[in-house]
Protein backbone atom coordinates (compact mmCIF):
# COMPACT_ATOMS: atom_id res chain seq x y z
CA UNK A 1 0.00 0.00 0.00
CA UNK A 2 1.18 3.49 -1.03
CA UNK A 3 1.42 6.31 1.53
CA UNK A 4 -0.43 9.04 0.93
CA UNK A 5 0.91 12.78 -0.26
CA UNK A 6 0.30 15.39 1.50
CA UNK A 7 -0.08 17.10 -1.72
CA UNK A 8 -2.76 16.80 -4.45
CA UNK A 9 -2.50 16.64 -7.83
CA UNK A 10 -2.15 20.68 -8.46
CA UNK A 11 0.01 20.74 -5.24
CA UNK A 12 -2.26 22.10 -2.80
CA UNK A 13 -3.33 20.25 0.04
CA UNK A 14 -6.44 18.17 0.14
CA UNK A 15 -6.93 18.37 3.73
CA UNK A 16 -6.14 21.81 4.41
CA UNK A 17 -8.68 23.45 6.56
CA UNK A 18 -8.86 27.00 6.01
CA UNK A 19 -11.80 28.50 8.40
CA UNK A 20 -14.79 29.11 5.70
CA UNK A 21 -17.36 27.14 7.75
CA UNK A 22 -16.44 29.24 10.73
CA UNK A 23 -16.65 32.20 9.00
CA UNK A 24 -20.35 31.25 7.25
CA UNK A 25 -21.63 29.67 11.09
CA UNK A 26 -20.55 33.14 12.89
CA UNK A 27 -22.50 35.24 9.74
CA UNK A 28 -25.54 33.00 10.31
CA UNK A 29 -25.05 33.18 13.96
CA UNK A 30 -25.04 37.17 13.65
CA UNK A 31 -28.45 36.95 11.72
CA UNK A 32 -30.22 34.58 13.92
CA UNK A 33 -28.55 37.41 16.66
CA UNK A 34 -30.30 40.12 15.15
CA UNK A 35 -34.20 38.17 14.13
CA UNK A 36 -34.18 37.70 17.83
CA UNK A 37 -33.27 41.00 18.40
CA UNK A 38 -35.49 42.91 16.06
CA UNK A 39 -38.77 40.56 16.99
CA UNK A 40 -38.25 41.54 20.46
CA UNK A 41 -38.00 44.77 20.34
CA UNK A 42 -41.72 44.58 18.09
CA UNK A 43 -43.20 42.70 21.01
CA UNK A 44 -42.17 45.58 22.83
CA UNK A 45 -43.46 47.90 21.05
CA UNK A 46 -46.84 46.08 20.86
CA UNK A 47 -47.27 45.42 24.23
CA UNK A 48 -46.69 49.70 24.84
CA UNK A 49 -49.05 50.24 22.49
CA UNK A 50 -51.90 47.68 24.16
CA UNK A 51 -50.43 49.50 27.33
CA UNK A 52 -51.16 53.11 26.18
CA UNK A 53 -54.61 52.23 24.25
CA UNK A 54 -55.57 50.25 27.73
CA UNK A 55 -54.92 53.07 29.64
CA UNK A 56 -56.89 54.93 27.39
CA UNK A 57 -59.94 52.53 27.60
CA UNK A 58 -59.45 53.44 31.53
CA UNK A 59 -59.47 57.50 30.82
CA UNK A 60 -62.72 56.76 28.79
CA UNK A 61 -64.53 54.72 31.66
CA UNK A 62 -63.33 57.24 33.88
CA UNK A 63 -64.75 60.24 31.48
CA UNK A 64 -68.32 58.25 31.49
CA UNK A 65 -68.90 57.89 35.22
CA UNK A 66 -67.80 61.84 35.33
CA UNK A 67 -70.85 62.35 32.84
CA UNK A 68 -73.28 60.14 35.10
CA UNK A 69 -72.42 61.61 37.72
CA UNK A 70 -73.10 64.71 36.60
CA UNK A 71 -76.41 63.95 35.37
CA UNK A 72 -77.49 62.65 38.74
CA UNK A 73 -76.52 65.69 40.39
CA UNK A 74 -77.97 67.71 37.92
CA UNK A 75 -81.94 65.49 38.14
CA UNK A 76 -81.38 65.65 41.69
CA UNK A 77 -80.30 69.78 42.51
CA UNK A 78 -79.76 71.76 39.56
CA UNK A 79 -82.44 73.47 37.85
CA UNK A 80 -82.49 76.99 35.87
CA UNK A 81 -82.41 79.08 38.96
CA UNK A 82 -79.16 77.46 40.56
CA UNK A 83 -75.99 79.49 40.08
CA UNK A 84 -74.53 79.69 36.97
CA UNK A 85 -72.21 82.10 35.65
CA UNK A 86 -69.62 83.12 33.00
CA UNK A 87 -66.47 82.18 34.96
CA UNK A 88 -67.60 78.76 35.61
CA UNK A 89 -67.56 78.84 39.68
CA UNK A 90 -67.67 75.66 41.31
CA UNK A 91 -68.18 73.81 37.79
CA UNK A 92 -71.46 75.70 36.99
CA UNK A 93 -71.12 77.40 33.38
CA UNK A 94 -73.36 80.08 31.46
CA UNK A 95 -72.22 79.59 28.17
CA UNK A 96 -69.57 81.20 26.75
CA UNK A 97 -70.27 84.20 23.81
CA UNK A 98 -65.84 83.59 22.80
CA UNK A 99 -65.60 79.93 23.06
CA UNK A 100 -67.47 77.16 24.88
CA UNK A 101 -67.01 76.90 28.48
CA UNK A 102 -64.64 73.69 28.10
CA UNK A 103 -62.18 75.63 26.41
CA UNK A 104 -61.56 78.26 28.84
CA UNK A 105 -62.50 76.97 32.06
CA UNK A 106 -59.65 75.90 34.94
CA UNK A 107 -59.98 72.51 35.11
CA UNK A 108 -57.95 72.18 38.27
CA UNK A 109 -59.48 74.95 39.79
CA UNK A 110 -63.04 75.33 38.53
CA UNK A 111 -64.49 71.80 38.06
CA UNK A 112 -66.17 69.47 40.27
CA UNK A 113 -64.67 66.63 41.19
CA UNK A 114 -66.51 63.31 40.82
CA UNK A 115 -68.90 62.62 43.60
CA UNK A 116 -68.07 65.69 45.17
CA UNK A 117 -71.57 66.51 44.85
CA UNK A 118 -73.42 62.95 45.14
CA UNK A 119 -71.28 61.22 47.30
CA UNK A 120 -70.23 58.45 44.67
CA UNK A 121 -67.34 56.48 45.81
CA UNK A 122 -63.51 57.37 44.26
CA UNK A 123 -62.41 55.56 41.10
CA UNK A 124 -59.28 53.46 42.02
CA UNK A 125 -56.11 53.21 40.18
CA UNK A 126 -56.41 56.55 38.30
CA UNK A 127 -53.75 59.65 38.58
CA UNK A 128 -56.57 61.63 39.00
CA UNK A 129 -60.36 61.49 39.70
CA UNK A 130 -62.66 62.52 36.99
CA UNK A 131 -63.93 66.03 37.08
CA UNK A 132 -66.78 67.90 35.07
CA UNK A 133 -68.34 71.18 34.56
CA UNK A 134 -72.12 71.73 33.90
CA UNK A 135 -73.14 74.49 31.36
CA UNK A 136 -76.49 76.02 31.49
CA UNK A 137 -78.14 76.22 27.71
CA UNK A 138 -80.89 78.32 26.51
CA UNK A 139 -84.04 76.34 26.13
CA UNK A 140 -85.02 75.08 22.94
CA UNK A 141 -88.11 74.84 21.00
CA UNK A 142 -88.18 70.91 20.36
CA UNK A 143 -88.10 71.03 16.14
CA UNK A 144 -88.24 67.59 14.12
CA UNK A 145 -84.32 66.51 13.70
CA UNK A 146 -83.62 67.41 17.40
CA UNK A 147 -83.45 65.40 20.43
CA UNK A 148 -86.15 67.24 22.32
CA UNK A 149 -88.68 66.39 19.51
CA UNK A 150 -88.15 62.44 21.01
CA UNK A 151 -89.47 64.15 24.43
CA UNK A 152 -92.92 62.16 25.48
CA UNK A 153 -94.99 65.43 25.66
CA UNK A 154 -92.06 67.68 24.66
CA UNK A 155 -93.96 70.87 24.30
CA UNK A 156 -92.64 74.62 24.06
CA UNK A 157 -91.26 74.39 27.62
CA UNK A 158 -89.99 70.52 26.99
CA UNK A 159 -87.23 71.18 29.83
CA UNK A 160 -83.93 72.78 31.02
CA UNK A 161 -80.75 71.68 28.48
CA UNK A 162 -77.48 71.51 30.40
CA UNK A 163 -74.66 70.22 28.77
CA UNK A 164 -71.95 68.66 30.88
CA UNK A 165 -68.28 68.13 29.83
CA UNK A 166 -66.34 65.71 31.78
CA UNK A 167 -62.64 64.62 31.70
CA UNK A 168 -61.53 61.35 32.97
CA UNK A 169 -58.33 60.27 33.44
CA UNK A 170 -56.29 56.99 32.88
CA UNK A 171 -53.10 55.15 35.35
CA UNK A 172 -51.22 57.02 33.84
CA UNK A 173 -50.10 61.05 33.61
CA UNK A 174 -50.63 61.75 30.35
CA UNK A 175 -53.47 59.95 29.28
CA UNK A 176 -56.86 61.86 29.54
CA UNK A 177 -59.87 61.75 27.45
CA UNK A 178 -63.09 64.13 27.07
CA UNK A 179 -66.46 63.24 26.57
CA UNK A 180 -69.88 65.25 26.39
CA UNK A 181 -73.43 64.92 26.74
CA UNK A 182 -76.68 67.18 26.78
CA UNK A 183 -78.89 66.29 29.37
CA UNK A 184 -82.63 67.94 29.49
CA UNK A 185 -84.19 67.95 33.33
CA UNK A 186 -88.12 67.72 32.46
Amino acid sequence: MRPRSARGAAGTKPYAQQGAALIVGLIMLTLLAMLGLLSMQRALLEELMSGTRADQQIALQAAESALRDAESYVYETLDSASEFDAACTGGLCLPGTEAPAWHTVDWDKDSIEYGAQTGALSLPGLTRQPCYVIELLPRMAPQNGNSLSTVRGAGAGAGTPFRITAVGYGRLSGTRVMLQSTFVKQ
